[in-house]
């Protein structure tokens, strides 16, 4: 009998490279060396939350950011479980994998791959009499993941960050006096919310 949860899959696609999904992790390609890179189409996704197979045969993957995937026996080429409960490396070189050297592999890694967004500031030998101050607050992120059956909210990870900007505003200043607010703005993301939402689903 095939255990319902399950931690890695193996998808057959035809005139392409197989994709790889594995629980906690981003969807792979599997290169023709059995070398797994990131798969940009699933970039939005986000990571497998669930892999679990039902009474029929057919696999249901849950992800973070999108509704699940569901695949017939036929599509599946391994799917299997960590039941020694190895290293994320252990467990992929046991199955014939192995990840492309450099390649992110998790939150920290992708997050060390971005460059910084603004440069270095120098520092100011006197104060200027206008000027323009960025305010700036962030929220942490959750998005809705499982199926009909049972709905569960999850911290969202994107770039190796758990937050997103949840107010933005831009102030004016000239002669130490607030001039008209360029822009005061909340964003409107049910995600900040997750509490909210699941009493309205």
């Amino acid at each position: 009998m095939m255990p319902t949860n399950l931690t890695l899959l193996e998808r057959k696609i035809s005139n392409n490279l197989n994709c790889l999904y594995f629980v906690d992790h981003p969807v792979y390609r599997i290169q023709k060396n059995h070398q797994l890179v990131l798969a940009p189409e699933y970039a939005s996704a986000g990571r497998v939350t669930a892999i679990n197979c039902d009474d029929q045969q057919r696999y249901h993957i849950d992800f973070e950011a999108t509704k699940e995937l569901v695949l017939t026996e036929k599509k599946v080429v391994k799917v299997t479980n960590n039941m020694l409960e190895q290293s994320t490396s252990q467990f992929l070189a046991t199955l014939g994998y192995q990840f492309v050297p450099n390649e992110p592999v998790g939150s920290a890694e992708a997050a060390a791959s971005i460059p910084p967004m603004l440069p270095a500031a120098s520092p100011l030998n006197a104060a200027p009499t206008s000027y323009i101050v960025i305010d700036c607050e962030f929220g942490t992120l959750f998005r809705k993941s499982g199926s009909s059956k049972a709905i569960s909210w999850r911290v969202q990870d994107t770039a190796g960050t758990h937050a997103s900007i949840f107010q933005l505003s831009a102030i004016g200043f000239s002669q130490h006096h607030q001039t008209v607010p360029f822009f005061n703005r909340y964003f409107d993301n049910p995600n900040f919310l997750p509490d909210e939402l699941s009493n309205q689903v």
